[in-house]
């Protein structure tokens, strides 16, 4: 890609030098508009007079919304809230700037769509006198958005109000040249982002696979040859015919419930002893976790010191209306109230206990739900009824490491298309920052 022929000082040492004949100037010079959802009323107008329904008249335009393209579950207003709301009103083509919390600095245009929307708080809407797809993208190139981020995070809570965006300083080539380098910028970024979205379709199936090899050998085995036997288990179906089938109380040689030591005393918190809640669940193998608590918090509270290996497994938790998270504890742990760790008889593996739950977590949940647990919680009584087939000690060994060496494979591959996914969003982001500063030019 060509430079530009002739450069001149921007007098802003982050921007550096721009095209001669392009202009550095506040962005308030550029605005025909900057409002927001507060701007039609006082809190006490918004909360009489606009109501937030499942279906309406208008729909309410979230963040959330934006970055999930309008497919998502929205939220909607009446006519009469609608009116109220009539200072932001959405017809399309708006540059809506997020200006509170983590994402306070993200600029994303209104797609121009049927229907009757109005914006949601939290929001700047914005029009421009000039090209609005130009200025969505260098608001969010990697300069101004850098910018703006930092000014939101100078106070306690992230927010940016609208002077902040007024006066931020911004480049600006002329009307037909902002034309040229917003159809560059979409046909480009149009090419990358369905590059990206192929690779990770492929990931997606590159995790079914993984999902699918490990409930094929925990279900059926790894020898394709072996005989098989009804489980008389309809939903089950045929199991190898050397296997165990039993419920899972009957495999258990120990299970132990944990609680949460009180917050309002600072000595249970802060030792050296990992406390595993839901939110620790997410790794398979745990050797830390987000908090620590005390031996005296032990003492004196209903959560217990789990010393030896085990399976933890999430019983009752809100997390659980997608998945059944297990995990292996590595070092000596204690669980809050919504944990439970089990611990196997001495013929059932502790690798090969984990990689069956976490193989037939869907399975879990089906059965439990069946038993009349919901999809928040479920009933140590229902899982303990759980059917669960095995072989011997010694094929539970092999099917593991058949399990790992495959797992391996496959994220081998997931790597290397993720490391492409952010090699390409990286050149991406280059792209447009480049782009919109003048630094190179297109045709």
């Amino acid at each position: 890609m060509e430079r530009y022929e002739k450069y001149k000082d921007s007098g802003v040492e982050w921007i550096g030098e721009v095209p001669e004949h392009w202009e550095v100037k506040q962005f308030r010079h550029c605005m025909s508009i900057l409002t927001d959802f507060t701007a039609n009323g006082s809190f006490a107008s918004l909360a009489a007079n606009v109501n937030y329904l499942n279906a309406g008249y208008s729909r309410l335009v979230r963040l959330t919304d934006l970055r999930e393209n309008l497919s998502n579950q929205g939220i909607y207003v009446d006519e009469h809230a609608h009116k109220f709301l009539s200072k932001s009103e959405l017809f399309g083509g708006e540059i809506l700037l997020a200006n509170v919390g983590a994402y306070a600095g993200l600029s994303l245009q209104m797609p121009k769509l049927d229907g009757v929307f109005t914006l949601g708080p939290n929001m700047f809407l914005i029009r421009v006198n000039q090209d609005s797809l130009f200025f969505n993208y260098m608001i969010n190139a990697n300069q101004f958005n850098s910018i703006l981020s930092n000014i939101a995070l100078s106070s306690a809570q992230p927010k940016l109000n609208k002077d902040d965006i007024k006066g931020l300083i911004i480049v600006l080539p002329p009307i037909n040249e902002q034309a040229t380098i917003t159809s560059y910028l979409d046909r480009k970024t149009t090419e990358i982002n369905q590059f990206i979205a192929d690779k990770k379709r492929l990931i997606t199936l590159y995790e079914e696979e993984k999902t699918a090899l490990i409930n094929q050998a925990v279900t059926k085995g790894i020898n394709p040859e072996v005989k098989m036997k009804d489980s008389g288990i309809e939903w089950l179906g045929e199991v190898p015919e050397h296997w165990e089938v039993k419920k899972l109380k009957y495999i258990l040689q120990s299970i132990v419930g944990g609680g949460t030591p009180s917050t309002a005393n600072s000595m249970y918190w802060d030792g050296d002893i990992p406390w595993v809640s839901a939110k620790d669940m997410k790794q398979d193998l745990i050797f830390s976790t987000q908090d620590f608590i005390t031996e005296l918090a032990i003492k004196e509270s209903s959560t217990s010191f789990i010393s030896d290996e085990r399976v933890l497994i999430v019983v009752r938790s809100g997390i659980l209306k997608h998945t059944l998270p297990v995990a292996i504890n590595k070092v000596p742990v204690c669980i809050n109230q919504d944990l439970k760790a089990l611990k196997p008889i001495p013929q059932i593996s502790n690798d090969y206990f984990f990689w069956k739950l976490k193989g037939m977590s869907k399975d879990i949940l089906t059965f439990c739900n069946k038993m009349g647990a919901t999809v928040d919680s479920i009933e140590l009584t229902d899982l303990m009824n759980f059917p669960f087939s095995f072989p011997n000690i010694q094929e539970q060994h092999v099917i593991v490491n058949h399990i790992k060496m495959g797992l391996n494979l496959i994220n081998d591959k997931l790597q290397k298309h993720q490391k492409l996914i952010d090699l390409l969003s990286e050149y991406r982001t280059a792209l447009i920052s480049e782009v919109v500063t003048g630094k190179v030019r297109v045709a």
